[in-house]
């Protein structure tokens, strides 16, 4: 699978989850409002056929201190560091 082909069929739910994490958890996790533009600068490039993600994938680990999801991380939010990690994953390989 590619970048594009995961970015693509999880839009939705990545769409979804990072609006919603940085909305409820933005004010005690302000990484996750960079995470939320971090996607949908993704997003765009996707759109645009831009592959060159190093970029944001590098910006979207600093931000995650490496996709660590805290202890106390709801479901959602732990979910939505997952499908990032494995995007980029399928990045970096």
């Amino acid at each position: 699978m590619t970048v594009n082909n995961f970015l693509k069929e999880n839009q939705d739910i990545l769409e979804l989850y990072t609006k919603t994490v940085a909305k409820v958890h933005g004010d005690d996790f302000p990484e996750v409002i960079k995470v939320r533009n971090i996607y949908l600068d993704l997003e765009e490039k996707r759109l645009a056929n831009n592959n060159d993600f190093a970029q944001e994938f590098e910006a979207l680990r600093e931000a995650t201190n490496n996709y660590a999801i805290p202890e106390d991380a709801c479901e959602t939010f732990a979910a939505t560091y997952k499908m990032l990690k494995k995007v980029d994953d399928l990045y970096t390989k």
